[in-house]
């Protein structure tokens, strides 16, 4: 026979779901004494409710501001709610139409856990052509395509991947050192787009925006082919038709508006 869940434990459930809704993008940053103040609870009900996120995975604590942020595992509940609007079919045409205009294949990429995933890909319709399997991980730190979603990230996620071991060197263009890899995401983020040569796969490049609503990263969308195809005058072309099929995707998701922000970072607002 099931057992009926206690009063006290329903009681703490609520609570724990009150402040995960406590974070928002002005407040990213959570204190014991915070979280005490909003729940009226003591400051060690609270802590204890703060470290049972901790454990599984839905907060991190910072030691040195003595604070609280959002976990993967909060990260991955996101993304979750973000597929069942089906991204991946909202994408397909503007995908087919991108293939067909820039004669590269094209991608569009979601993050989970400590791996970007290819959700829909169109082939370029040249005999040779860049090739990625549908749900496959791919590392965050390596590629436009995956170096994009990682630099939209929240700062604590970064440092979280970047500290969760030694990052696996694919080719010699590929940045495996935390200091050279910040140093690159915060180009991306003035130039709000980015381009590889060679980071995963010896002769390949791509060009990538990410796609963000209301200040989150729901996706990336990428071309990518042969490196010899890609040089100054065709990568602003590339950024071009991406940054237009981004703003389609964003579009038929329901966003009411949609902008280019700093950097060039598509962005959009429901209103």
């Amino acid at each position: 026979m099931p057992t009926r869940a206690s009063p006290e434990s329903i009681q703490s459930v609520s609570r724990a779901l009150q402040i995960l809704a406590m974070f928002t993008e002005g407040k990213p940053r959570l204190r014991v004494t915070d979280v005490a103040r909003t729940l009226g609870v003591a400051n060690s009900t609270a802590h204890r409710l703060l470290q049972a996120l901790v454990r599984h995975g839905f907060l991190l604590h910072d030691p040195t501001t003595k604070s609280y942020i959002l976990g993967f595992a909060s990260i991955r509940l996101g993304h979750v709610a973000m597929k069942t609007i089906d991204i991946s079919r909202v994408a397909a045409p503007h995908l087919h139409k991108l293939a067909r205009e820039t004669q590269q294949s094209s991608f569009i990429l979601v993050t989970n856990g400590y791996h970007a995933y290819v959700v829909n890909a169109v082939r370029s319709p040249r005999p040779l052509h860049m090739s990625l399997d549908i749900g496959e991980p791919w590392p965050l730190h390596a590629g436009a395509s995956n170096l994009v979603l990682l630099a939209y990230l929240p700062d604590h996620a970064i440092e979280s991947y970047l500290e969760s071991g030694p990052l696996m060197k694919y080719t010699d263009a590929t940045l495996t050192e935390p200091r050279e890899i910040w140093k690159r995401i915060r180009q991306i983020r003035e130039a709000g787009f980015a381009v590889s040569f060679g980071e995963l796969s010896p002769g390949v490049a791509a060009v990538a925006v990410p796609i963000v609503r209301d200040g989150v990263l729901l996706a990336g969308v990428c071309v990518a082919g042969l490196a010899s195809d890609f040089n100054e005058e065709t990568i602003m072309n590339y950024r071009r038709h991406v940054e237009e099929t981004a703003a389609n995707i964003l579009a038929d998701l329901g966003a009411k508006t949609t902008s280019f922000g700093e950097g060039g970072v598509l962005t959009a607002n429901e209103s």
